[in-house]
């Protein structure tokens, strides 16, 4: 039996359950880089869409890339590793729009949007001997953050 997230048949519902488990294995493992791939979609900040309206926890929701883990997108589902994928053709979008009403240039539909869509963090508070600063997001389109308020991490 495969486990979840280990195959293009098993895979992981939500992306963040990917980048947990790549975080729990470079915590086994320091110095290792798990790979993440994900196929081509849209992936909200929060899995699923909130029930309006979006509460400030639900718009805090980020998706944490930490040290050492590599996240690819462009994927179709089929490939055997990174240099198979299709790029710009399997389209992988990360986006903050928690109710799927936000359009380019429309001010008046980001007020439900995500702080943050990606989160980096300087430090892991559970190893404050991990920093942060060998990561890769590669692949992706980042949309429909709305950063109308401060937050302590780095974040874009």
């Amino acid at each position: 039996m495969s486990l979840g997230g280990s195959s293009w048949a098993q895979p992981f519902k939500y992306m963040e359950e990917g980048l947990d488990a790549a975080n729990a294995w470079a915590r086994l493992n320091p110095g290792s880089f798990p790979q993440v791939w994900v196929r081509e979609g849209t992936y909200i900040t929060n899995g699923t869409v909130p029930t309006p309206p979006v509460t400030d926890a639900e718009r805090s929701n980020s998706f944490v890339m930490r040290e050492g883990i590599r996240a690819y997108g462009a994927y179709v589902g089929t490939e055997g590793s990174p240099s198979t994928r299709l790029g710009s053709a399997a389209n992988t979008i990360l986006s903050g729009d928690n109710l799927g009403d936000s359009q380019p240039g429309a001010l008046s539909t980001l007020d439900d949007d995500a702080y943050h869509v990606v989160a980096v963090p300087s430090y892991d508070p559970m190893d404050p001997t991990i920093g942060n600063s060998n990561w890769t997001l590669d692949a992706f389109t980042v949309e429909f953050g709305n950063a109308n308020l401060w937050a302590p991490l780095p974040q874009w």
